[in-house]
């Protein structure tokens, strides 16, 4: 049992730093542990860890660890393989699993998505709808441009604009 208060569980997702090298590296684990003065992000195959005043700030700078720890790897030239194997194959944290597993099934048995794809898939459609929002706005002005141009005394043409909802829910 980890002595520590756990905070959170995710993934991350890590992009081919050197895109002339074929190198597809799968998603990273990691877990946040909460303590009295901030948070830890603790990267499960990498046992690297990061501290921060703020569980993203400590996810944040994790990311940034683990980008320069890969990074610091591909300077080693043909290496590179044996290096990564090795760091994720050690089992010292095995414990950490264990405990990363157990949060993960209760969270799916509960209907909560720890899936990378799922998360991704909803990240498009939301993609997806901002695109079709900004082409929206974008025949819009197209559609008030031949006004404009229409019209003989550059009459004021008043156009109602949607703003983020969302704003103004927190500004409330």
């Amino acid at each position: 049992m980890i002595d520590r208060n756990i905070y959170g569980i995710g993934k991350m997702i890590i992009e081919n730093i050197h895109k002339f090298e074929p190198i597809l590296l799968p998603s990273l684990h990691f877990m946040v542990f909460q303590y009295d003065d901030g948070f830890e992000a603790y990267c499960l195959e990498f046992n690297l860890s990061s501290f921060g005043s703020e569980d993203k700030i400590a996810i944040n700078d994790l990311s940034l660890q683990i980008s320069n720890f890969i990074e610091s790897i591909f300077n080693k030239g043909e290496k590179l393989k044996d290096i990564l194997l090795n760091v994720v194959s050690d089992t010292t944290n095995s414990e950490y699993w264990a405990e990363y597993r157990k949060i993960s099934f209760s969270l799916g048995l509960s209907g909560v998505s720890t899936d990378i794809a799922t998360k991704l898939i909803e990240q498009v459609r939301e993609l997806k709808d901002k695109i079709s929002y900004y082409e929206s706005l974008l025949e819009l002005t197209k559609v008030i441009d031949r006004k404009e141009k229409d019209s003989r005394n550059k009459q004021n043409i008043f156009t109602a604009k949607p703003i983020n909802y969302e704003l103004l829910k927190e500004s409330a």
